[in-house]
């Protein structure tokens, strides 16, 4: 029933999403008050920002060299074709980087202003 929401890595997303968010927890009860991290957002946007670069790293060495280029006899163009699709709730993994990298960086900045 779970393999429903992710196919390939995907379930990475949220393995790295947790660990980041759960790290972060741990050092503000640590280094600070316990109701910090609940009374603050940038931990939570820091961590959203760390996994989503994780997210693009783990992308990044999975399609390394995985690709195969072939030419569309009908268009003339090279295309170029993945093996394997990594996705978490019917989204790429490439994109889940970019959406948490973008969430964190709001909050993380929100608390700034």
């Amino acid at each position: 029933m779970i393999h429903l929401f992710y196919t390939g890595y995907g379930w990475l997303v949220f393995a790295l999403t947790f660990g980041a968010s759960l790290v972060a927890n741990l050092l503000t009860n640590h280094f600070m008050d316990e109701r910090y991290y609940d009374t603050h957002k940038w931990p939570l946007g820091a961590a959203l920002f760390i996994a989503g670069s994780l997210c693009n790293i783990v992308v990044a060495v999975l399609n390394h060299g995985k690709t195969r280029k072939m030419l569309d006899l009908e268009s003339g163009k090279i295309v170029e074709l993945h093996r394997h699709q990594n996705t978490f709730f019917f989204i790429p993994m490439k994109w889940w980087g970019i959406i948490l990298m973008i969430i964190g960086g709001f909050l993380a900045i929100r608390e700034l202003f």
